[in-house]
């Protein structure tokens, strides 16, 4: 009778045990769980409380962490989004003045960038050379050179491009 007592005394001291550390990782894996849901539907004001140092509370405190860092890019996001918004409008609309005034000049203009490759060329050159906006960018505008001459003229812009100096070179189209 001693052995079932003890037996039995120990088996509920278990179950309270199991039950006590089941609430222990249960209940701030489902505060986690409900701090995702809410974060989920824009709840950026969702924070887990941190009830220990162990894995649980390492989740819990990283959790916070990164809405903490969602929460510093909506306010950026709020702070500059109208003032981006603005800035890329005007650029669309610089873009625009410039490609109509340089297809209004009655020379071949191309735009490239520092490193030489071409990134917009105007309705001049695509007339004269026949070739397509997307045909010329890049380093496709020396395919209309005339075999002989390519070489030369790629190696001509590309020593202009390296020492930043004004060159000349005439090649047959």
């Amino acid at each position: 009778l001693v052995v079932v007592v003890l037996a039995l005394g120990g088996l509920v001291v278990s179950v309270g045990l199991a039950l006590l550390v089941a609430a222990s990782v249960a209940q701030p894996l489902r505060d986690v769980q409900a701090a995702m849901a809410q974060v989920r539907r824009g709840g950026l004001d969702a924070r887990c409380t941190v009830v220990s140092n162990d894995e649980i509370g390492a989740v819990a405190e990283g959790f916070n962490s990164m809405v903490q860092g969602l929460r510093e890019r909506e306010a950026i996001r709020e702070t500059f989004g109208a003032a981006l918004e603005a800035a890329e409008s005007a650029l669309r609309a610089s873009e625009a003045s410039f490609r109509e005034l340089v297809d209004a000049v009655p020379q071949m203009v191309w735009v490239a960038r520092p490193d030489g490759w071409i990134v917009y060329s105007n309705r001049r050159w695509m007339d004269y050379t026949g070739q397509t906006l997307e045909e010329s960018l890049g380093r496709g505008w020396s395919a209309v050179f005339h075999p002989d001459d390519r070489k030369r003229a790629e190696t001509t812009w590309d020593r202009a491009i390296a020492t930043g100096t004004t060159v000349s070179v005439e090649c047959r189209l």
